[in-house]
């Protein structure tokens, strides 16, 4: 990564900020004198301390330099930073187009290169504000143009380098990176710091989650969920809900599971937000279908279906960014609608929602989608030798491979291969799949994970 460091000292007299204003933009201080009706030598004794700076002075001074906005002033620069942790709090509630007005008025700090620290949060709130608006590649872009790290900047700065970070790695489906950065970004957050504390938790656990560590997952989740988050009826409220729900069902904790899921339902609707109902809704007829409710299971499945085809293309939220598929939500509602029709033996209409998961999958280019969506089809044909190898044979070793989410339906998948040679009375395969199940969850609840 290439960036420039900035070495100007913020603690300067207004004359010499003036100076390094009017140098900046390459205006000599007899031209700026003779616009503003003074002299050459006063100025010049401003800016070298040796004359006070009237009001007046100073008001005709930042008009002629176009700074009237800019924050100079002790007790301007307090106000800029209150203002700045206003626009990260707008963009954690997902308020964008008011986000988008602070940014444009908080972009007056652009003029004062000595103000490095808060050039640098102000660069990396930016930055947020494109992670926010799904501009990925945008937010890489901004942030290459400084060295944070470099800079020793405030440890403000340096946390909401950590958190986007964090975000955009989660992004790339780079998942130890990004718990890296958002475990430094944990580390970072203090009482100095305006942070959002409860989101940055929900996001580790998810993270461990996702890297097959359910009970780290819980520890940070559960954390989230009791802080306040503007009340109850907070997107991320619902967002935080589903996620601990999934890692309750994937401990074994189905009564724990079954309240929040339907929390976050009700929390999506109360406050209209397209993109968690979609979410909540596929979470929780997967859940359904592994508590043996089948039936409700598709119909919630079918629900979520109905909601995203309704969607605009910005509320599907459909991350085309690398490590990122189109149409990742609908494809994984088609799985679970499938496994529930195969757990109910209806199984023409399963392979017609198979078929449609696999067209999906092959049109998107997505090998893990359409690997998902064989390997269900191979279970409604077990009877077939060459199913159980493709399970056996590829299948399995693939996934295992994968993260923690292909590791939770692996489990899944060894459970029910395990109970098909059992009833075939193939003993040897049948302890060869448990094996495997057993190496997989020592790994999950018992392994450390190198980051």
């Amino acid at each position: 990564m290439e960036g420039h460091t900035m070495n100007n000292d913020s603690n300067l007299s207004i004359g010499k900020k003036i100076k390094n204003i009017r140098t900046a933009k390459g205006i000599s201080q007899e031209n700026m004198a003779r616009a503003i009706k003074s002299s050459q030598s006063y100025i010049h004794r401003i800016e070298q301390g040796q004359a006070e700076c009237s009001a007046d002075m100073l008001a005709a001074i930042r008009k002629f330099l176009e700074i009237e906005k800019t924050p100079l002033l002790k007790d301007e620069l307090s106000i800029y930073r209150h203002r700045i942790w206003a626009w990260d709090s707008l963009l954690n509630n997902n308020r964008l187009a008011e986000a988008n007005d602070i940014q444009a008025e908080l972009s007056s700090i652009l003029d004062l290169p000595f103000e490095r620290d808060l050039y640098l949060l102000f660069t990396m709130m930016q930055a947020k504000q494109l992670i926010k608006e799904r501009n990925v590649y945008g937010a890489e872009a901004v942030m290459n143009e400084i060295d944070v790290i470099e800079d020793s900047p405030s440890k403000e700065a340096l946390y909401m380098y950590h958190r986007n970070k964090g975000t955009i790695y989660t992004f790339r489906g780079e998942k130890k990176k990004g718990l890296k950065h958002q475990l430094l970004a944990h580390d970072l957050a203090n009482n100095d710091i305006i942070t959002d504390g409860a989101m940055l938790s929900a996001e580790i656990g998810v993270q461990y989650l996702g890297l097959g560590r359910p009970y780290q997952a819980m520890m940070h989740l559960e954390r989230a969920y009791s802080e306040s988050y503007g009340g109850s009826a907070h997107f991320m409220r619902s967002h935080i809900s589903t996620m601990l729900a999934a890692t309750y069902m994937s401990l074994g904790e189905y009564r724990k599971a079954r309240e929040l899921f339907y929390a976050s339902l009700e929390q999506a609707k109360s406050v209209s937000n397209s993109v968690q109902l979609g979410y909540a809704l596929l979470n929780t007829g997967l859940y359904e279908i592994k508590s043996g409710n089948y039936e409700e299971g598709i119909e919630i499945c079918n629900q979520a279906l109905a909601h995203y085809q309704s969607a605009n293309q910005e509320d599907k939220f459909y991350v085309t960014n690398k490590g990122f598929s189109n149409n990742p939500h609908v494809k994984i509602v088609l799985f679970n609608k499938s496994l529930g029709l195969l757990k109910l033996k209806e199984f023409a209409q399963c392979q017609e929602v198979l078929a449609q998961g696999k067209a999906l999958a092959d049109d998107d280019g997505d090998e893990k989608a359409g690997m998902m969506f064989e390997t269900l089809r191979c279970f409604a044909t077990l009877s077939d030798s060459e199913s159980e190898k493709y399970i056996e044979n590829t299948a399995i070793p693939f996934f295992r491979a994968g993260d923690g989410f292909d590791k939770l339906m692996i489990l899944d998948l060894c459970k029910d291969l395990e109970a098909h040679y059992k009833k075939k009375r193939a003993k040897t395969k049948a302890l060869a799949i448990a094996a495997i199940a057993r190496d997989i969850y020592e790994e999950m609840f018992i392994g450390e994970i190198d980051i």
